[in-house]
């Protein structure tokens, strides 16, 4: 009577070409966790520019400021701000997805830079750490390869 496996090393429970347990691979690039922690607040801190622009445009300067001296200085101060908090948000935004698909370096090192403006990056000073994270993660050589 013969056998109904062939005579070799591996048992009838293993698969053929695998040499036993294979570890995980590691995990897929380290900006993961950073860049998706940046992509929440920048989206946060977005929404919430855009909802302000949107507001102030319609209301007008606050009151607190019209009644105070130069007020053609204190409208374009103001309007800045609003201006650009959603712009320097959407670049960190932009700049963290291009960190989780390893693309337009530039555009990454920019965005973590950004995050780093405690008036102007993601929800005030929560994007600090994150920034810097994400900075001393984009200077090594091996993640900065990874960009293509």
């Amino acid at each position: 009577m013969s056998s109904q496996f062939p005579a070799s090393n591996q048992g009838p429970y293993q698969t053929p070409g695998q040499g036993g347990f294979q570890p995980p691979p590691p995990a897929s690039h380290p900006l993961k966790i950073p860049a998706i922690i940046l992509i929440i607040l920048s989206s946060i801190w977005l929404l919430y520019g855009v909802v302000n622009f949107i507001y102030s445009m319609t209301t007008g300067l606050p009151p607190n400021l019209a009644n105070q001296g130069n007020v053609a200085a204190q409208k374009f101060g103001f309007y800045a701000a609003i201006i650009l908090l959603p712009i320097i948000n959407l670049v960190v935004l932009l700049g963290s997805i291009m960190m989780l698909k390893r693309k337009a370096y530039p555009l990454a090192m920019a965005g973590a830079f950004l995050a780093l403006v405690p008036v102007c990056g993601p929800c005030f000073i929560l994007g600090i750490p994150f920034g810097i994270w994400c900075l001393i993660l984009l200077f090594q050589a091996d993640v900065k390869n990874s960009f293509s």
